[in-house]
């Protein structure tokens, strides 16, 4: 179950050349390859994907994701 856990708050950016993979919030819940420009503008759960999430918009995708760092064991920290 913990391990079930961890994947879950794994997150990860898909990277096709200059493009991201992104959701994009419409009625259907949409995805869509955007620029760096347009990924500036969306919040990040938009763009830091979890595996299943990559999986189900397209198998194909899922080599192409870069691990995000986690910053939730330094979220105390005073700085």
């Amino acid at each position: 179950m913990e391990s079930k856990l961890a994947e879950e708050k794994l997150r990860y950016i898909v990277k096709l050349e200059d493009k991201y993979l992104a959701k994009i919030y419409d009625s259907q819940g949409n995805y869509k390859l955007v620029d760096e420009a347009m990924l500036k503008e969306l919040d990040l759960v938009q763009y830091q994907l979890t595996e299943a999430e990559i999986k189900s918009y397209d198998d194909r995708y899922w080599p192409f994701s870069i691990p995000t760092v986690s910053l939730e064991p330094y979220k105390g920290l005073p700085f």
